[in-house]
């Protein structure tokens, strides 16, 4: 990683063709399969992990994805757990095999949501819960491990060019252009996430919202871990 940002990178993907990202990162990074819904597959990844590098500092959890957008009754419960798996589930595994290998030195996890972990989007039911529930992750894992020096953040981009996006269906792409305007670059939600990552490590939970589009607005709630474990209130939201 170029720049102030130099780190041995650990990509993990279900999809062997992950591995070429971690060859365009270059020598400081590795390819691990990893099924992110799966807590042996977790655990035998941080075991790797630790076996080769003894350490692991950042976590970023990035599993996600949506089925599609549809009417909340066309959806099957069977549709339903795969999102939330697949959205939630991964990221409560990931942030507690990382906790194994963070509870002595400290560190940084990083959740990805979106901004539709902030507010609603018609059609898309399940998957907002399941973001929601990630940003409500994020909060208690921030009060609960702040004071042993584990920084949990979360970031909530909004119409990102991901390949994700790109192949989505014509109706979803519509809804989403309506909903948020313009995409955003990955590159610009790259650079918030090493900003999160990176920052010195303290009982504190920020989280940063991406509105991609006209003059993009950010969104920074903290608080200390000594704070009330309440929903943070609106007078203490603050926009950068």
């Amino acid at each position: 990683m170029g720049g102030l940002y130099r780190a041995t990178v650990i990509v993990t993907d279900l999809n062997p063709q992950g591995r070429a990202v971690a060859d365009d990162l270059g020598d400081n990074a590795r390819f691990i399969l990893l099924d992110a819904t799966d807590e042996a597959a977790w655990d035998a990844v941080l075991d790797e992990v630790l076996q080769h590098y003894g350490r692991l500092d950042i976590l970023v959890n990035n599993a996600g994805g949506s089925a599609g957008a549809g009417p909340f009754e066309s959806y099957t419960l069977d549709m339903h757990r795969r999102e939330i798996d697949l959205n939630l589930t991964s990221t409560w595994l990931g942030s507690r095999c990382a906790l194994r290998a963070m509870r002595e030195g400290g560190g940084s996890i990083v959740n990805i949501s979106s901004m539709d972990g902030l507010a609603g989007i018609a059609g898309m039911a399940s998957y907002v819960a399941a973001k929601f529930g990630v940003t409500g992750l994020t909060r208690t894992l921030a009060l609960e491990l702040g004071d042993r020096g584990i920084r949990v953040n979360s970031v909530h981009p909004g119409f990102i060019a991901t390949p994700l996006v790109k192949g989505a269906s014509d109706v979803v792409k519509e809804r989403l252009h309506k909903a948020i305007g313009q995409k955003s670059l990955p590159q610009r939600c790259s650079l918030r996430l090493m900003n999160r990552a990176s920052a010195p490590a303290r009982p504190c939970w920020s989280m940063a919202g991406i509105w991609p589009g006209h003059g993009a607005k950010w969104f920074r709630c903290r608080f200390s871990s000594a704070a009330t474990r309440s929903a943070c209130p609106a007078k203490r939201l603050t926009r950068e």
